[in-house]
C-alpha cells in the first residue's frame, strides 16, 4: 500500500519494519517463522546501538533449537538475509540500525515478549554476558568500563529483575545466577568480581 504523504516522503516508517517482521517471511514454515519472530523481538533487552556478541545471543536464545539442527549463528544469518540485522566482526557480533531496534523494543513491549519467566531469565543472563565483554579484554580501559555500564544501565536488566516481585523475585534471581554459573570463569569474575561462583 502506498503510504506517501503530500510532501513526497513516506508516512509511517514502522510499516516497513512491520512488513519485514512478518513471521511468514522469517521461517521455512509457520512454526519456525513464529520462533524466529520471538527470538528477534527478544533483542529488545539490549540497548540500541550495541554490537551484541554471539555469546550473549547464545544465552538469550539457547545454543540450539528444539530440533538441534540450527544454532545462533544460523539464526543470525537468517535474520541478516532478511535485512533485519547486520553481521559484524566476521560474524562474531550483530548490530541493528537504531530505528529497527527502537521498533523492536516497542513491538516487544506491546507483545510482552520479555515478561514470560523463561524469556526474562534468558534476557537477564544475556545482558550480563554482554556486559562481561570479550574473553580476556582489558577491563581497565575506559571504553570497556563505559560499555559495561551502558549495557547494564540502558538495557532491560533492572526491569527484568524488578518485574519479578514477591514470591517470584528470589527464584528468578536464583535462576539468573545459575545461568551465570554456567558461563566461563572470565564471565563469572566479570559479573561477580573476585567472588567464587
Amino acid at each position: 500500500k502506498d503510504k506517501r504523504v503530500e510532501d513526497g516522503g513516506y508516512g509511517d516508517v514502522s510499516l516497513a519494519f512491520a512488513a519485514g517482521l512478518d513471521p511468514a517471511w522469517l521461517g521455512d514454515d509457520e512454526e519456525q517463522g513464529q520462533e524466529m519472530y520471538e527470538r528477534y523481538l527478544m533483542l529488545s533487552a539490549f540497548p540500541t546501538d550495541t554490537l551484541v556478541s554471539l555469546e550473549a545471543l547464545g544465552e538469550l536464545w539457547g545454543e540450539e533449537d528444539e530440533f538441534g539442527d540450527e544454532t545462533p549463528e544460523d539464526w543470525c544469518a537468517r535474520l541478516a538475509d532478511a535485512s533485519l540485522m547486520e553481521l559484524r566482526h566476521g560474524g562474531t557480533s550483530v548490530w541493528m540500525h537504531n530505528l529497527q531496534h527502537t521498533f523492536v523494543q516497542k513491538t516487544a513491549k506491546e507483545k510482552r515478549v520479555l515478561e514470560g519467566e523463561e524469556n526474562a531469565v534468558a534476557a537477564a543472563a544475556a545482558l550480563l554476558r554482554q556486559a562481561a565483554g570479550p574473553e580476556g579484554q582489558d577491563t581497565r580501559l575506559v571504553s570497556s568500563v563505559f560499555e559495561t555500564g551502558r549495557v547494564l544501565c540502558d538495557g532491560e536488566l533492572c526491569g527484568l529483575l524488578g518485574d519479578a516481585v514477591g514470591d517470584r523475585a528470589e527464584p528468578r534471581a536464583k535462576e539468573v545466577r545459575e545461568r551465570v554459573s554456567g558461563m566461563s570463569e572470565w564471565c563469572r569474575r566479570r559479573v561477580w568480581g573476585a567472588r567464587d561462583g
